[in-house]
Protein backbone atom coordinates (compact mmCIF):
# COMPACT_ATOMS: atom_id res chain seq x y z
CA UNK A 1 0.00 0.00 0.00
CA UNK A 2 1.27 3.46 -0.90
CA UNK A 3 1.06 6.17 1.74
CA UNK A 4 -0.43 9.66 1.28
CA UNK A 5 2.94 11.38 0.87
CA UNK A 6 3.98 8.95 -1.87
CA UNK A 7 0.81 9.65 -3.89
CA UNK A 8 1.62 13.35 -3.84
CA UNK A 9 5.15 12.64 -5.06
CA UNK A 10 3.81 10.42 -7.87
CA UNK A 11 1.28 13.08 -8.95
CA UNK A 12 3.92 15.83 -8.83
CA UNK A 13 6.34 13.74 -10.89
CA UNK A 14 3.64 12.98 -13.46
CA UNK A 15 2.78 16.68 -13.76
CA UNK A 16 6.45 17.53 -14.18
CA UNK A 17 6.89 14.97 -17.00
CA UNK A 18 3.72 16.12 -18.80
CA UNK A 19 4.87 19.74 -18.45
CA UNK A 20 8.27 18.92 -19.93
CA UNK A 21 6.65 17.13 -22.88
CA UNK A 22 4.27 20.03 -23.57
CA UNK A 23 7.12 22.54 -23.25
CA UNK A 24 9.29 20.60 -25.68
CA UNK A 25 6.42 20.46 -28.18
CA UNK A 26 5.83 24.19 -27.95
CA UNK A 27 9.54 24.91 -28.35
CA UNK A 28 9.69 22.67 -31.43
CA UNK A 29 6.76 24.53 -33.01
CA UNK A 30 8.35 27.91 -32.26
CA UNK A 31 11.63 26.86 -33.85
CA UNK A 32 9.83 25.65 -36.99
CA UNK A 33 10.05 21.95 -36.27
CA UNK A 34 13.08 21.50 -38.56
CA UNK A 35 11.20 19.89 -41.41
CA UNK A 36 8.74 22.74 -41.95
CA UNK A 37 11.55 25.28 -41.88
CA UNK A 38 13.53 23.34 -44.49
CA UNK A 39 10.54 23.28 -46.87
CA UNK A 40 9.28 26.83 -46.29
CA UNK A 41 9.56 27.62 -50.02
CA UNK A 42 7.33 24.66 -50.99
CA UNK A 43 3.57 24.85 -50.32
CA UNK A 44 0.61 22.75 -51.48
CA UNK A 45 -2.12 24.92 -52.99
CA UNK A 46 -4.79 22.38 -53.98
CA UNK A 47 -5.27 18.67 -54.48
CA UNK A 48 -7.83 16.65 -56.43
CA UNK A 49 -8.44 12.89 -56.32
CA UNK A 50 -8.65 11.49 -59.85
CA UNK A 51 -9.29 7.84 -58.97
CA UNK A 52 -8.35 5.34 -56.24
CA UNK A 53 -4.64 5.58 -57.08
CA UNK A 54 -4.00 8.96 -58.69
CA UNK A 55 -4.13 12.52 -57.38
CA UNK A 56 -3.60 15.86 -59.08
CA UNK A 57 -1.66 18.44 -57.02
CA UNK A 58 -1.17 22.15 -57.54
CA UNK A 59 2.05 23.10 -55.73
CA UNK A 60 3.73 26.48 -55.29
CA UNK A 61 7.51 26.38 -55.29
CA UNK A 62 9.56 29.58 -54.99
CA UNK A 63 6.64 31.65 -56.28
CA UNK A 64 5.92 29.36 -59.26
CA UNK A 65 2.91 27.05 -59.46
CA UNK A 66 3.29 23.59 -60.96
CA UNK A 67 0.77 20.84 -61.61
CA UNK A 68 1.78 17.30 -60.57
CA UNK A 69 0.08 13.95 -61.13
CA UNK A 70 0.98 11.35 -58.49
CA UNK A 71 0.05 7.73 -57.90
CA UNK A 72 0.56 4.41 -59.58
CA UNK A 73 4.18 4.28 -58.44
CA UNK A 74 5.36 7.48 -60.13
CA UNK A 75 4.90 11.24 -60.30
CA UNK A 76 4.60 13.33 -63.45
CA UNK A 77 5.03 17.06 -64.00
CA UNK A 78 2.04 18.12 -66.10
CA UNK A 79 2.29 21.89 -66.14
CA UNK A 80 5.27 24.14 -65.50
CA UNK A 81 4.45 27.59 -66.92
CA UNK A 82 7.37 29.83 -67.89
CA UNK A 83 8.55 32.21 -65.14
Amino acid sequence: MIGGGTWIEVAASLLLVVGLILGAGRLARLRGGGRAAANAHLAPVASLTIDARRRLHLVECDGRRVLLLTGGGDAMLLLDPPA
